[in-house]
């Protein structure tokens, strides 16, 4: 989506030489998030379960802004910690691969929305919300941002998001982190 549409909506991402970019200081200033709000509160989304049901072309997104977006499904493995162990035998053989860095709480999807939340890890436990808003396999905006509860369905996502909004630290520190 062009920076400004026809009715001056400003998306918090742009399309330059083929490759999103997004806007982080949009983001971290939460332009766009009322409207997403109250997009996503209108939406129908259907729960998806599982890392295979997340559209590919948004996991190519989200591929693209991380060099590698992994993810364990809801009560799979996965690096809680802010190291990842490869196990190697004696020989030096690799006994484990390393784990995913994140794991699914929640996926909805809608006909031009999706919703996610996941964990990350370090030296403790954090929430991530991403909201996508897309045509067809193109995406028009995103927002993400953090929490400090586990929200694990789009009423108790969106009761969050509306809860600490206008709070400063409330969803986003000064960084992006995926």
């Amino acid at each position: 989506m062009d920076k400004n549409s026809a009715d001056n909506y400003k998306s918090n991402l742009s399309l330059v030489d083929g490759k999103y970019q997004i806007d982080t200081s949009a983001i971290l200033n939460n332009h766009n998030l009322q409207q997403l709000i109250e997009d996503l509160e209108k939406a129908e989304l259907a729960d998806k379960k599982t890392v295979a049901q997340i559209p590919s072309f948004l996991k190519s997104f989200l591929d693209s802004l991380t060099d590698g977006f992994s993810i364990a499904n809801p009560g799979e493995d996965w690096q809680v910690g802010c190291t990842s162990l490869t196990m190697v035998d004696e020989k030096g053989n690799v006994i484990s691969e390393e784990m995913p860095k994140r794991q699914l709480i929640y996926f909805g999807l809608g006909q031009d929305l999706a919703l996610m939340t996941y964990y990350t890890g370090g030296f403790g436990k954090s929430e991530h919300i991403l909201i996508f808003k897309f045509k067809g396999n193109k995406i028009l905006d995103f927002w993400c941002g953090s929490i400090l509860t586990d929200a694990k369905n789009k009423l108790e996502i969106l009761n969050n998001l509306k809860t600490n909004k206008d709070k400063d630290w409330g969803l986003n520190t000064n960084t992006i982190y995926l």
